[in-house]
């Protein structure tokens, strides 16, 4: 008898798998106004809220209360920096 290959999955690649299979992502936890401000460098929460309000992050609010994505604000972020070295480069 002739067994075939098997080949061994971790949990995270199964799930990752999965994911793709399926074409559903996993939820992303939310993070509140202080857990995102610690995220970008201890700023202040005030001023994240502010960015929030204005539009300038990418943001969602429940009632009164600024709730952020992981994933978001290092896109944005990322964005932020590439931006900025291009005015440097230009100037």
């Amino acid at each position: 008898m002739h067994s075939s290959p098997t080949t061994s999955v971790s949990s995270d690649e199964s799930t990752h798998q999965d994911t793709a299979k399926s074409g559903v992502e996993q939820f992303e936890p939310l993070l509140d106004s202080q857990e995102a401000a610690k995220l970008l460098g201890n700023i202040h929460v005030k001023t994240l809220q502010r960015y929030a309000r204005r539009g300038s992050v990418p943001s969602y609010r429940i009632g009164s209360h600024w709730y952020f994505r992981a994933s978001d604000l290092d896109r944005w972020l990322r964005t932020q920096i590439s931006s900025l070295c291009r005015q440097a480069v230009q100037r």
